[in-house]
Order: structure tokens, then sequence, then C-alpha cells
């Protein structure tokens, strides 16, 4: 397959383009017990009604992934954060789809600043989101979505961790923790590599 590659600072030049390929580093000790003691937190209090999220995804997996990330760009009291939109939803077929067959839901943040926020989460099948992106049918929609300067697209794929005790040892239970990628049409095209961040800064 050709590989199109734009010219820098451009992005006119958008076809088939070979997916990039991350490979995932482990995450640090150091970063999982920060991780756990902010998932810890955000179990107390989200920030949210109950009832005030609804996934429309008939998957209670991706229901219950896609709530997570909302819950967890939630986790600040002085953003006012709205959720407009999740999966769309075929009540003729009785199934959902994502939003322009890229997203699981798009979070608007209106205070301090606005931002729009397209969110996929998954788990650990990583590699096969960021193939979509890339493929033929979603690329330009990539375009479209970055085009705004207001907007971003993540990749926030849940992993489940053996948790910490108090005394700072392994505990037997698990706990859920995020991989957050931000996806720029420069990452898409493999012409930078993948940036992480932690989901606590994203």
């Amino acid at each position: 397959m050709q590989q199109l590659k734009a010219t820098p600072g451009t992005t006119q030049r958008i076809g088939l383009v070979e997916p990039p390929n991350v490979k995932l580093k482990p995450i640090s000790e150091d970063e999982l017990r920060e991780g756990a003691e902010w998932m810890a937190m955000l179990s107390k209090d989200y920030g949210f009604k109950p009832g005030a999220i609804k996934s429309k995804s008939t998957q209670s997996y991706t229901r219950g992934l896609t709530t997570a990330c909302i819950r967890a760009m939630n986790r600040y009291h002085d953003r006012e954060t709205c959720f407009p939109a999740s999966e769309t939803y075929n009540a003729a077929t009785g199934r959902s789809g994502d939003i322009l067959g890229i997203v699981d839901a798009i979070v608007m943040e209106v205070a301090p600043v606005p931002r729009n926020r397209w969110v996929q989460a998954c788990g650990r099948d990583w590699q096969s989101h960021i193939t979509k992106m890339a493929d033929y049918d979603h690329v330009n929609r990539v375009r479209q979505i970055l085009a705004n300067e207001t907007h971003t697209l993540e990749l926030w794929g849940w992993v489940q961790f053996p948790g910490f005790t108090k005394g700072g040892g392994r505990a037997k239970t698990q706990f859920w923790y995020p991989r957050v990628q931000v996806i720029t049409l420069d990452f898409i095209l493999d012409q930078e590599p993948p940036r992480f961040v932690r989901f606590w800064e994203a």
C-alpha cells in the first residue's frame, strides 16, 4: 500500500496511509501508585448526579469504559463540563455505532477554556483503533475533527492492575487504570511519535 506523506506544516495530502504501529511501554510503578490514588479519589466523588451519564452503546463493556472516561474528565470541580453526545443508536436495527465511526463520546468543557474532547474508550485493543482512524474511510473524518483548534481527539485504553495496600505492598484486588494518547494528524500520518499523557493531566 502506498504511503502518502504530508508536506510539513500542511495537511492537504491525505489518502491511503499506513497506520503507525504503537508499541506500548510498561507503566512505571510510581505512575501506577499515583494513578491508584487518583482512581480511589474518583470512586468517592465523580462530580455527577446518579444517572447523569447515559451511554447509548448496546455493549455493556463499552458503556462502562465510556462512563469511566467521562467521570475521570470531570475530576476537577472548578471545570464546567458537559456531556453532549454518546454513541449513535439506530432504533430500526437495535444497534449502536461510534460517532463518525471513530469515537464513543464527545465531552464539552465550557470553563475555564472551551474544549470539545472527542473520546474513544477501549481496553487492550489499542492498535485496532489507531488502524481504524488511519484507514481510507476515517482519516478525513479525523482531519475534520482536528481542523478546529478547540477539538482534541483522545484514545483512552483501560487495563486492570493489582492495587496497593496501605502499607505499600500489592493487594489482591485490582483497579482500572487508563492510558491516554492524544491523537494528532501528524501522528496518524506517521510524522510524529505518540504523545501519552497521564489521565489526571489530560
